[in-house]
């Protein structure tokens, strides 16, 4: 039960911190580092949703 609990931090560490785009995976705190980032967290706030997904999907 401990080896199981063991792997499934160490997965779920990894799902938060990597993620698979365009083939590669990319570090995940980079990218919210990124301006793209930034600006559709700041179209989600004033309620701009379609601006918001498309620059966090440039992120």
């Amino acid at each position: 039960v401990l080896v199981a609990l063991l792997i499934g931090l160490t997965i779920g560490k990894a799902w938060e911190r990597y993620k698979l785009r365009g083939g590669r995976w990319i570090d995940r705190r980079k990218a919210r580092k990124s301006p793209h980032y930034i600006l559709g967290l700041n179209f989600l706030v004033s309620n701009q949703i379609d601006l918001a997904i498309e620059e966090l999907s440039n992120a």
